[in-house]
């Protein structure tokens, strides 16, 4: 019997189809899996076509410019973007760079700014909800990221998985939850909702 797999290629995923008996297939299968994968942070990534980049689209092409990258920056920061939001699960952009941006400092009272996927351009976030303005952007310039707080979340597009990390439904990388004492707190690279 024959198996399929999605394999990587530069186009996308596409099937493959394995003709081998159907146990030495899932063998060969996990062997080919192991070693394509054992360099790799997503060990899936051949089987979903997600090569080195796991967005849905590339932010430096789809979110051009960004919404809140200086005119000098936007190279860079579309670039930063395409690093932090699509090649990494770890990392951040540096802790208090979004304050260097054209990102508000001040915002009518009762007004919200809705933050997107940079790459799906997903709602993601609405912020400040049940806070003004001045407390969303001093708790997040004294942790160093945006902060969002549950009742800010758009929650069928964002996901929290179990060691912390937050990504949109799309995959793109956004940032941390880092609890606190009021909560859960949502600490997001500025970069991956620009």
């Amino acid at each position: 019997s024959a198996i399929m797999c999605m394999q990587a290629t530069s186009a996308g995923p596409r099937l493959r189809r394995l003709a081998f008996g159907s146990g030495a297939a899932l063998l060969l299968l996990l062997l080919v899996a192991s070693v394509t994968s054992s360099s790799s942070r997503r060990p899936h990534s051949m089987f979903f076509g997600l090569s080195s980049s796991f967005c849905s689209a590339t932010p430096s092409k789809v979110s051009s410019p960004l919404r809140w990258a200086e005119p000098s920056t936007e190279n860079d920061r579309a670039a930063t973007a395409d690093r932090i939001c699509c090649r990494n699960h770890d990392y951040a952009e540096w802790s208090g760079s979004w304050t260097a941006s054209s990102f508000p400092k001040r915002l009518a009272a009762g007004e919200t700014i809705t933050f997107y996927d940079v790459a799906s351009h997903l709602p993601l976030y609405r912020a400040p909800i049940g806070r003004t303005f001045d407390e969303f952007f001093d708790e997040s310039k004294a942790h160093g990221w945006p902060s969002f707080r549950d009742q800010e979340v758009i929650w069928e597009n964002v996901v929290v998985k179990s060691g912390g990390e937050v990504v949109s439904g799309t995959g793109t990388h956004l940032g941390h939850n880092l609890p606190d004492r009021k909560g859960n707190r949502h600490c997001i690279n500025l970069v991956c909702v620009s």
